[in-house]
C-alpha cells in the first residue's frame, strides 16, 4: 500500500499561526510582566543596578563633592548628570549581555523561540525591564540630588533629562545583546566588564582625574554621548551637539542590532 504524505508550505504554517492584534498585544504584555517580576526578585540584580549609583552618588556627589556643588550649581549638575548615566549603563548591557548569553547556553533560548509566542517577546520584555530599571533608579537618584545635593533641577528639566536616560538604555540593550549572541554564559560576565568598566571611567561620568592623553579619546564611547544629551537636557553647554551624539547612538544601536540578528538567525 502506498501512503502519500502532503507537505504543508512554510508559508501556510506562518499565515496560520499569525496571531490577531489584540493576542499578540496580550502575548508582549504578558512576558514582559513576567520579566519585570523575574528582575524585581534577582537581589543580584537589585544591588548592582539599582542600589549602587544611589550609593555611590550618596558618598561621591553629596557627602565629598557638597561643598563644592553648594558654591557652584553647574558643578552639581555635571556631578549627577555623571552619576545618574553611569545607572542607566548598567542595566542594558547586563540584562541583555549575561542574561541572554546563560539562556544560549542552557538552550532555555532555543525552547522559548519553540513556544507559540512572538519572536520578539522575549528581547521586548528585556528592553521594558531594562527601561524600568532605570526608571527606578532614577526616581532615587533624582529626589537625592534635588533636596540633599543643591542640584537645582525644575519640573521640565526632569521630565526631559528622565527621558533620556530612560530611552538612552537601548543602545546599551542593543550592545548587550551583540555580547549575548556571541559569547556562551560563562565568558559573557567576563566581556561585559571588560566592555563596561573601561567606558565608564574614559567616558568622563565620574569627577575622577582622566590622562590628558586618553580625553580626546572619550569620544569613542557611547556613554559619553549619552551624557552629552543628559547635559543639554539639564541645560549645560556640551562639546558635541545634539544631532551628532543622538546619531552615534542610533548608529550604534543599528550596527549591534545587525549583527545579533544575524548572528541569532544563523547559530541560535
Amino acid at each position: 500500500m502506498n501512503t502519500t504524505t502532503s507537505v504543508i508550505p512554510v508559508s501556510s504554517v506562518t499565515a496560520a499561526a499569525t496571531m490577531p492584534f489584540t493576542r499578540l498585544l496580550h502575548a508582549y504584555a504578558t512576558e514582559c510582566r513576567y520579566e519585570l517580576l523575574r528582575t524585581l526578585r534577582q537581589p543580584i540584580f537589585l544591588f548592582p543596578m539599582l542600589a549602587l549609583p544611589v550609593l555611590l552618588y550618596l558618598f561621591f556627589g553629596i557627602v565629598l563633592a557638597g561643598p563644592q556643588a553648594g558654591s557652584n550649581p553647574q558643578v552639581a549638575l555635571y556631578v549627577f548628570s555623571g552619576f545618574a548615566m553611569f545607572s542607566v549603563v548598567g542595566p542594558g548591557m547586563f540584562g541583555f549581555g549575561i542574561g541572554l548569553a546563560v539562556e544560549r547556553s542552557s538552550g532555555l533560548l532555543t525552547l522559548k523561540r519553540a513556544l507559540p509566542m512572538p519572536a520578539g517577546a522575549n528581547f521586548a520584555a528585556r528592553m521594558v525591564a531594562s527601561m524600568a530599571a532605570v526608571a527606578l533608579v532614577l526616581a532615587m537618584l533624582i529626589p537625592l540630588a534635588k533636596y540633599f545635593g543643591n542640584v537645582p533641577l525644575p519640573a521640565g528639566k526632569i521630565m526631559s533629562f528622565a527621558a533620556v536616560g530612560i530611552l538612552g538604555v537601548l543602545p546599551f540593550c542593543a550592545i548587550g545583546l551583540l555580547v549575548g549572541s556571541y559569547v556562551s554564559g560563562t565568558a559573557a560576565p567576563g566581556v561585559v566588564n571588560l566592555i563596561y568598566f573601561p567606558m565608564i571611567y574614559l567616558s568622563g561620568l565620574f569627577p575622577f582625574p582622566i590622562p590628558e592623553s586618553l580625553k580626546t579619546a572619550a569620544v569613542i564611547w557611547p556613554a559619553y554621548h549619552l551624557n552629552q544629551l543628559a547635559l543639554h537636557a539639564l541645560g549645560l553647554p556640551t562639546r558635541l551637539g545634539v544631532g551628532i551624539c543622538a546619531g552615534v547612538l542610533l548608529a550604534v544601536t543599528a550596527v549591534c542590532l545587525f549583527f545579533s540578528i544575524r548572528r541569532l538567525a544563523r547559530v541560535g
